[in-house]
């Protein structure tokens, strides 16, 4: 068994959301308090053990993302092609899509660190790398 750092559930507190939802049909953002009514006791309790809601008193440890208005502002296109000069001296193909699932792989394992075990990881690397790029696919 593992240790937990929170509170046993317990349906008589009140709940706030953690992270933008919809609950009974109404789109919650984080920190706003959560309607028990709407909802049976068991839905509660899964949206808890989610972490999608949290014990109200629980707030400080509780990870409430930015609003859409504080986005961090993205480098220029030149800074980041600096930053992966071998990367950007891979050559993909223009038929890319059209290659086998493993060469598909292989090309797109030279554009990233990450690991791909099937076609929709290669397809997702080679197109992050192209956006990277600026290059529409």
């Amino acid at each position: 068994m593992r240790a937990s750092w929170r509170k046993t559930f317990d349906p008589s507190l009140d709940f706030i959301v953690r992270r933008r939802t919809t609950l009974g049909g109404r789109t919650l953002e984080p920190g706003e308090a959560v309607d028990k009514t709407v909802m049976n006791l068991r839905r509660l309790r899964q949206l808890y053990d989610q972490r999608v809601i949290i014990f109200a008193g629980d707030t400080p440890g509780a990870y409430i993302p930015p609003a859409r208005s504080e986005a961090i502002d993205e480098p220029e296109t030149e800074t980041v092609a600096d930053e992966f000069p071998q990367r950007t001296a891979v050559v993909i193909p223009d038929d890319w899509r059209d290659l086998h699932w493993q060469s598909m792989r292989a090309v797109a394992a030279q554009v990233t660190d990450l690991t791909l075990s099937n076609k929709a990881d290669a397809v997702a690397a080679i197109e992050l790398e192209l956006t990277r790029r600026g290059v529409v696919s």
